[in-house]
Order: structure tokens, then C-alpha cells, then sequence
């Protein structure tokens, strides 16, 4: 089976293998600081070597004043650390850290998102 939108373009085809989600986990966490990068770990003990799908868009800058006018930069990104076959830590994760002239930061995109579990 084949489906095709009102543009004629395929959006659908039965002969394809899409992921299949076999569970859903909402996650809120507090924002990152230098000292503090918080992080949840998920179970799913009825799912072994998924694939995972974060979903929104996460990222948090946080500056410290080291000497007039220089702040330290971290920059953290939300990430997916596998820890088993049927288990996952789901956290911040500091991806950049340089010292520049500027304001003092604390500041970024932390919503509550959602972490699926797949399999194909």
C-alpha cells in the first residue's frame, strides 16, 4: 500500500520498515550549571537495544565571572548515554567551554520533552 498526498508526493509506503515506538517517556529537568549537569536514567526492561528519538530541542549557556571583563562559557546540549542493553541516561552534557569578554549569562531552552523508545 501507497499514499500519496495532495501534492502527489509519497508520505506513506507499507513496503518500508518505520520505527515503531514502544514507549514514551517525559522528562523535565533543572538547568545545567558548571558544578551541576542533571540527568535522569531510564528503564525499559521489556525493550533490549532500542534506538531513541529525543524529541524538542535542548540547549543552556551558563557563564562564571572568572577576572573582569572575562566570563568562563559552558555550553551543554541534552544527549543520550547508553548504560545496557535496557537502559539509558538521558542528561546535559557540556560540549564547548572557552573564556571570553562579556555580560554574565545564565540563559537557554530547557522544556520538558520527551524520549521515545523504538524499535524496528
Amino acid at each position: 500500500l501507497k499514499v500519496y498526498n495532495s501534492s502527489n508526493e509519497l508520505c506513506f509506503d507499507s513496503g518500508k520498515r518505520y520505527l515503531k515506538i514502544r514507549e514514551v517517556h517525559t522528562i523535565t529537568l533543572d538547568s545545567p550549571t558548571n558544578s551541576s549537569q542533571p540527568y535522569v536514567d531510564i528503564s525499559h526492561p521489556g525493550v533490549t537495544d532500542p534506538y531513541y528519538v529525543l524529541s524538542k530541542s535542548c540547549y543552556w549557556v551558563y557563564c562564571t565571572l572568572l577576572n573582569p571583563p572575562y566570563y568562563g562559557w559552558s555550553r551543554f546540549l541534552m544527549g543520550v548515554k547508553k548504560l545496557s542493553s535496557t537502559s539509558v541516561r538521558v542528561g546535559w552534557m557540556e560540549f564547548a567551554h572557552y573564556v571570553e569578554q562579556g555580560a554574565s549569562c545564565d540563559r537557554g531552552l530547557n522544556p520538558t520533552f520527551e524520549l521515545l523508545v523504538c524499535t524496528t
